[in-house]
């Protein structure tokens, strides 16, 4: 009889290296979260024929190996191409044998925006987090 040996699912083995969570209260408003999940549903209802995409909501992305500070937290995260639809307790690049996620976003208030938005037109420290996002100076609104 011969013997088979199943690997774990990506993003379903807990690693103290990448950890799930960050320790931080998520401050959403009730807005901000009927949004996410009428988002998060509207996508997995749009790509339900399509096994290899996945659909996340609020999971650590860490894009690569070796570097847990390499990471960002989206609200949304829609990736082509992984293996299954499975729950996944972070979402590790090299694990899921993709390039990258389609599509990654975070939603914030009008005053966040405004409050991050000065500090990118003025060259605060900000800029260079939310420039992992593709915000930059050119698409602020003055």
């Amino acid at each position: 009889m011969r013997q088979t040996i199943t690997q774990p699912l990506p993003g379903t083995v807990l690693d103290p290296r990448y950890p799930d969570e960050d320790g931080r209260p998520m401050g959403d408003t009730d807005y901000h979260s009927i949004a996410l999940v009428t988002l998060r549903e509207g996508l997995e209802d749009f790509f339900r024929d399509r096994a290899d995409v996945y659909v996340g909501m609020n999971l650590m992305f860490y894009y690569e190996e070796g570097h847990p500070e390499a990471r960002r937290d989206p609200d949304i995260l829609v990736a082509k191409g992984v293996v299954g639809k499975h729950k996944r307790r972070s979402f590790r690049l090299w694990e899921e044998n993709v390039s990258m996620p389609g599509t990654s976003a975070s939603f914030m208030s009008g005053w966040a925006f405004r409050s991050i938005s000065c500090l990118i037109r003025r060259g605060g420290t900000s800029s260079l987090r939310y420039a992992g996002f593709g915000w930059g100076k050119e698409s602020i609104p003055s």
